[in-house]
């Protein structure tokens, strides 16, 4: 699920980093995220990665607005909206906020 028009928002980036990941929606992604991971672990709370996410989110959508409505509809129809290191990135970032949130309600 693509738009044609690039985010705004970082919810609508957050969509749309976790439809490109073949989920409904950004709040789909975090609750299926697996228990355990096979990506870096790390020693920052919940509340801390999804800053860093909203950050990544937002840095993306500033990025996207400085694109051409035809280069983001171009990328967004190739399924270039992200580089392999950026879904790489919050890939790693939504399986660390998985993991954060699980352990916080232990």
């Amino acid at each position: 699920m693509f738009c044609a028009a690039p985010p705004t928002q970082p919810s609508q980036a957050l969509d749309g980093i976790a439809a490109a990941h073949n989920f409904r929606d950004w709040n789909t992604a975090s609750a299926k995220l697996p228990a355990e991971s096979a990506y870096p672990s790390t020693d920052e709370t919940a509340e801390q990665l999804t800053d860093r996410i909203n950050q990544f989110a937002k840095s993306r959508s500033e990025a996207a607005k400085a694109l051409s409505p035809e280069e983001n509809r171009e990328r967004l129809l190739a399924g270039r909206a992200f580089s392999d290191e950026e879904r790489m990135e919050i890939e790693t970032l939504l399986r660390q906020l998985g993991s954060a949130s699980k352990s916080a309600s232990v």
